[in-house]
């Protein structure tokens, strides 16, 4: 089954660190309100959900044009005759027995799982359409695009799962350690569309596990998740991984995949999200689940989780408070000289701005000033070998990474084949001999 891993994904929880002196912008980094489900793990630029157990390309759900699939015919029982009366003298026995044979032998072939080349392409863009949908659902526009670190959510989700974890499905599928069942598909992508926050937790439906059904027993070895049965996960790390079973709550683990249905991995321990009114961040070392979020923790004092409609509720030109309520979607809280905070529009490129939750400026731009009580503009986010901002951030398709030990430069993520220095800077998440390569498959 699948499981939607939000710690494999860009952190959509944790505090800005910008480099200020300010206590009140330290204040505003603070607040974790962009919703909630991360985990304190490394994460990889891929944003990808890895694959869980039996059926996990069916983390989709999302447009109606979802997925690409063979001919309907395939899987379905062949016309058996057209019954209707017989007006010609009737063949020879012989011959309806040959007919009969091969018609039996038609609706058995078409019972067997398929065997064609899957189309990873096709299944990865409608599974990234599916995924997208869902966290649009749950998040917002606005903390969506936090999610996705400003970049297009189909766009990252897709090439992350073509080479990540679909790119050794096609080899599990030709060694029969997954079933494919091409005609499930549709159904596990609208099914999955409704999951909604439930996602980052969950395993997805039915149909999904239909669609990918895994054959490897536990113990046994493997290269993806998919290629287990029941709910057993392809433990990664050195060759031959091996079907194991889900931890529970307190159980050890580097990825969500790793803990049973409802936990994800927080702190390399398998544990629920904080629930509302819950503690959250700060010294609780606790998030909160997808949709909701951490209200009121500092690096010294824990928050508590609340629902992001009771906290969202301030109207153009209302009071907001960086750490409390905030404003409606679409509208920033930001410093307005001797009013304090309220909730202001968004701005033009090239505007003035101010340093507001969230960001006042458009998609691949951020505001220049150093300080929430100074004006800056909008600009550019950096680029390859430009100096991150915000000490995290850089434009779509790149991630802040040291450059000598001190310094942090923003670089380029890495498709299939280009040159890396580390994994993170791969799509893929593996970088082997200075090239970024798809997951390893185990012989």
């Amino acid at each position: 089954m699948l499981m939607l891993h939000p710690t494999d994904l860009s952190s959509v929880v944790s505090s800005r660190s910008l480099l200020s002196g300010s206590r009140i912008l330290l204040a505003c980094l603070s607040l974790q309100v962009l919703s909630s489900a991360c985990s304190s793990n490394p994460t990889t630029p891929s944003a990808s959900p890895s694959l869980g157990a039996a059926g996990e390309a069916g983390q989709t759900a999302v447009a109606a044009d979802g997925g690409t699939r063979s001919d309907a015919s395939i899987g379905q029982p062949a016309d058996a005759g057209t019954g209707q009366p017989v007006t010609k003298p009737p063949a020879p026995v012989a011959k309806d027995a040959s007919v009969a044979r091969e018609d039996a032998a038609q609706r058995e072939d078409a019972a067997q799982p398929q065997t064609e080349q899957l189309d990873v392409e096709s299944m990865s863009r409608s599974l990234a359409k599916a995924v997208c949908a869902s966290l649009l659902e749950c998040l917002g526009e606005q903390k969506l695009r936090a999610f996705v670190d400003s970049e297009v959510c189909e766009d990252r989700f897709a090439a992350g799962f073509a080479q990540s974890d679909f790119s050794s499905l096609s080899d599990s599928i030709e060694r029969g350690r997954v079933e494919l069942h091409s005609g499930s598909l549709e159904q596990c992508y609208t099914d999955t569309r409704k999951q909604g926050c439930a996602i980052q937790t969950e395993r997805l439906p039915a149909s999904c596990q239909k669609a990918l059904s895994g054959t490897v027993a536990e113990g046994d070895t493997c290269t993806t998740g998919a290629d287990c049965t029941g709910g057993a996960f392809c433990k990664t790390g050195a060759c031959p991984r091996v079907c194991s079973s889900r931890q529970d709550a307190a159980g050890s683990c580097t990825r969500d995949e790793e803990c049973r249905s409802g936990l994800i991995c927080i702190q390399s321990k398998c544990a629920a999200p904080a629930a509302i009114g819950e503690p959250c961040g700060g010294t609780s070392g606790a998030v909160c689940a997808l949709g909701t979020s951490c209200l009121g923790s500092t690096t010294e004092a824990a928050g508590q989780c609340a629902t992001n409609a009771s906290i969202q509720v301030g109207a153009v030109g209302e009071v907001c408070t960086p750490g409390g309520t905030l404003c409606r979607e679409g509208l920033s809280c930001a410093y307005d000289g001797d009013q304090g905070f309220n909730c202001q529009e968004a701005v033009a490129a090239g505007d003035r701005c101010h340093l507001a939750l969230p960001t006042q400026c458009p998609t691949a731009q951020y505001c220049t000033a150093e300080d929430v009580t100074i004006e800056g503009r909008c600009a550019a986010l950096p680029v390859e070998g430009e100096p991150c901002v915000l000490g995290s951030e850089c434009a779509g398709g790149h991630v802040c990474l040291s450059a000598d030990g001190e310094s942090v430069v923003c670089r380029r993520v890495r498709d299939l084949a280009e040159s890396c220095e580390i994994d993170a800077m791969c799509r893929s998440g593996r970088c082997a001999q200075g090239k970024c390569a798809a997951t390893e498959v185990c012989d």
